[in-house]
């Protein structure tokens, strides 16, 4: 028997003064402006469950005349190999694979799995252009190889290569690796490596981390550039992704059974950062980042949660604050969850941009049978880009045929 998702995800309200907003969580592609829409289809076959697709339309009004607009944003055909020896993919999507950066292509992806451990992804096509229109002479082609060195050793290699009417317009190189010498220690590390324009390394991360009973210890070192900042999901990460050098410290310690207790600080190094004061920005600055975090579980399985979070980021006098965040997860009943996060960021010097910065997300999910599913979410914020903003989302799902 055939099963289809259907998803119908509507931007209801969006009533925002100033610039663009923050992004409401699940768009993953594009800052939308109200009244917007999203319709996302998924198709499977219970009998043929090695293929599968999936589409997910955008949709809007234009501001200026009222008129209609959309777009498609992912469109695909997926064919697994059922012994899970690898897997194929055409349409339009999201690539992700390894350090470099993820592209969003109109191509094929193709990835295939070895007994010995070895693993090869091969992807190209064309740079999604709005509405399916033709860029001429674009195009892009990348790989990544990876292979499991030992139990708990692997490591990975990746390219790009992309290429804007007939000119080389990106080309990176990517380096990830894991190890676990020990049941008590993992180490990480990733690095992508521009060689275009201005070569050297655009992002990079080490990561080492020990476990003792119930401590974990971690210590870190980011490098990040302005291409690989990633889209807003809230207020902490709207003001703190910023392009730096970062080093730092972590700890978590499970206090009790159902409590997790985390701290983390860090040395930020920003080559320029950019003011809203004045036109040219700032060179050099250094500064901190601290972070305290608590979850304490309301059942053994995790499903219910609630959260708090102490941040403090210090910059400069244009870029330093402090913000308090608190999430909770609340399974109200069998088929009812309940959902919400609030952040109040308070800056150190607002300049006539608010004392206090609020943003709040609370959702609602509802199991209504094994066939029908409605979820609801609503957010609203004020920050230095929108002095006032509301929005909200409605998904709608129902599963058709036999499980």
């Amino acid at each position: 028997m055939k099963t289809l998702l259907l998803t119908v995800a509507a931007l209801l309200v969006a009533r925002q003064a100033g610039a663009d907003p923050l992004r409401l969580r699940a768009d993953a592609f594009a800052s939308a402006q109200s009244p917007v829409g999203l319709l996302i289809l998924q198709a499977e076959d219970s009998q043929r469950d090695w293929l599968d697709a999936e589409a997910l339309v955008w949709t809007g009004v234009t501001e200026l005349d009222d008129s209609g607009t959309g777009d498609a944003l992912v469109v695909t055909l997926r064919a697994r190999d059922p012994k899970g020896r690898g897997e194929a993919r055409v349409g339009r999507f999201l690539v992700a694979s390894g350090a470099i950066m993820p592209r969003h292509i109109d191509g094929v992806s193709a990835r295939g799995r070895l007994s010995s451990g070895s693993e090869l992804e091969v992807f190209g096509g064309l740079p999604v252009v709005p509405r399916f229109g033709v860029d001429a002479y674009s195009w892009l082609l990348g790989m990544r190889i990876s292979h499991r060195l030992s139990e708990g050793a692997a490591a990975g290699l990746s390219f790009v290569h992309e290429r804007e009417r007939g000119f080389i317009a990106d080309e990176e190189v990517g380096f990830d690796v894991a190890l676990a010498p020990s049941k008590w220690l993992d180490i990480a590390a990733r690095a992508a490596l521009d060689l275009v324009d201005d070569p050297g390394i655009s992002e990079a991360r080490v990561s080492a981390a020990a476990r003792k009973q119930a401590w974990r210890f971690e210590a870190f070192g980011t490098r990040r550039s302005p291409s690989r900042l990633l889209p807003a999901t809230s207020l902490f990460s709207a003001l703190g992704d910023v392009p730096s050098d970062e080093i730092g410290v972590g700890a978590r310690w499970r206090a009790a059974p159902r409590l997790d207790l985390w701290s983390s600080v860090a040395y930020r190094r920003v080559e320029e950062l950019a003011t809203s004061m004045m036109d040219a920005g700032i060179a050099g600055v250094n500064g901190y980042e601290l972070r305290l975090r608590s979850a304490l579980r309301l059942d053994d399985k995790g499903k219910g949660v609630v959260a708090f979070e102490i941040n403090r980021q210090g910059l400069d006098a244009y870029s330093s604050w402090t913000g308090l965040r608190t999430t909770t997860r609340l399974p109200v009943t069998t088929r009812l969850l309940l959902a919400s996060e609030f952040e109040l960021v308070v800056p150190d010097h607002s300049h006539g941009r608010g004392a206090v910065w609020p943003w709040g997300l609370v959702a609602l999910q509802w199991q209504a049978s094994s066939e029908w599913e409605a979820a609801a979410a609503v957010e609203g914020r004020a920050s230095p880009e929108s002095t006032s903003a509301v929005s909200a989302l409605l998904r709608v799902a129902r599963r058709w045929g036999a499980p």
